[in-house]
């Protein structure tokens, strides 16, 4: 189930606040994160770019999402050093959704999963995660 604090309801509201998502690669010891833009205090490099859901369920009851795919790309210059002595294949994603100024404590889940493969775009200069839900 999703649980959305009151800080996070209050952002929300707001009709200046700038959403900002959140990705964490992690292989259990090292974590790698990213954001999306701007945040008041955040400081993860911004190579977030895109985030497409390829499937996802909403339970309005429980409020329990079920994304289970999603693309998500990411700039070469946040990739790179990770694949030079790592594997993405495997990592645990987690994706989040908050605010500019959203304190990361209250950023909540969008999906945990792993990453199941990815693919470099040579004419961009991007990489694609493909990540399935836990």
């Amino acid at each position: 189930m999703i649980s959305i604090n009151t800080n996070w309801l209050t952002m929300a509201r707001r009709a200046d606040s700038g959403i900002v998502l959140l990705l964490a690669l992690t292989d259990g010891v090292t974590t790698w994160k990213a954001q999306s833009g701007p945040h008041a205090t955040m400081t993860y490099p911004a190579h977030l770019l895109r985030v497409e859901s390829m499937s996802e369920k909403l339970d309005v009851v429980t409020r329990e999402i079920d994304v289970g795919e999603l693309e998500i790309w990411l700039s070469d210059d946040f990739t790179r050093p990770i694949v030079v002595t790592n594997r993405l294949r495997g990592k645990k994603a987690t994706l989040k959704i908050g605010f500019y100024d959203l304190a990361e404590a209250d950023f909540i889940n969008v999906t945990v999963g792993s990453v199941e493969d990815f693919y470099p775009d040579a004419e961009t200069g991007h990489v694609k995660l493909k990540v399935m839900s836990a």
